[in-house]
């Protein structure tokens, strides 16, 4: 009842005549070899996606970084009018502010990018209040939603109270946090966008955002933390971005 294992391995047969009563053969084991060819072949492969990708991403960058330019130019002109009306004055200043701060979010992904592959990047651990974070989020998305007249509803829920403290790194934590509200905001056009965080265990917290909108096909999910990388990359896509958010 003894099995044996079957092992399959590359070999060199050399050439020999039928007619010959006894045969010669010499093998050598290519198993080796081919793992490596085989392992050459897909650092290939990969590498010719990542080149794929980032002149697809360079391509975006062009047209994201013109769309907040030219608003910020553009609203500026306008306001040199002394004669504009208070309510418009006031809604010039409002684009004008979302296009620094898209342009400004903008910048911060791509040295944030620099940095890690650098291996620059440095977390900065402190006491942070998670309930005053969260609080803090949901007061700023909720605004956001009502200034793009979205039908989307924003909602906060954790069972995190104001006095618990942890010890992380704020920022980044904050900038997680606020790349996936802002996905979540992008890509549903109506239903519901949930977040927030929960003591699981004593030393664990949990987050999470939860939204209605179209989703990611299963198949393509585990693309989602790849730099660059967008299910559509073309500049004709109907949705924005780099393709930065979530790496």
């Amino acid at each position: 009842n003894r099995k044996i294992e079957a092992i399959t391995q590359w070999v060199i047969v050399p050439g020999y005549e039928k007619t010959l009563e006894q045969v010669l053969v010499t093998l050598v084991d290519m198993t080796q070899q081919k793992e490596t060819e085989r392992e050459l072949i897909h650092a290939k492969q990969r590498a010719e996606e990542s080149d794929r990708l980032k002149t697809a991403f360079l391509a975006n960058l062009s047209h994201e970084i013109r769309t907040p330019m030219n608003a910020i130019v553009g609203f500026s002109e306008l306001l040199r009018d002394n004669s504009l009306p208070d309510k418009e004055r006031e809604d010039f200043l409002y684009y004008l502010k979302s296009s620094c701060d898209a342009l400004s979010t903008l910048v911060d992904d791509l040295v944030d990018i620099a940095k890690i592959e650098a291996r620059q990047t440095k977390i900065l651990n402190s006491e942070c209040f998670i309930r005053s974070l969260l609080d803090e989020l949901y007061t700023y998305f909720r605004e956001e939603i009502r200034s793009i007249k979205s039908p989307v509803e924003l909602s906060l829920e954790t069972t995190i109270n104001t006095q618990f403290v942890t010890i992380t790194d704020f920022f980044r934590l904050r900038q997680i946090l606020s790349n996936l509200i802002s996905n979540a905001i992008k890509f549903t056009n109506q239903g519901y966008i949930r977040f927030g965080c929960n003591l699981t265990n004593p030393d664990t917290l949990t987050f999470f955002v939860e939204d209605t909108g179209i989703g990611i096909p299963k198949d393509k999910q585990h693309l989602i933390f790849d730099q660059f990388r967008q299910l559509d990359d073309s500049i004709s896509r109907k949705y924005g971005g780099t393709g930065l958010g979530l790496a």
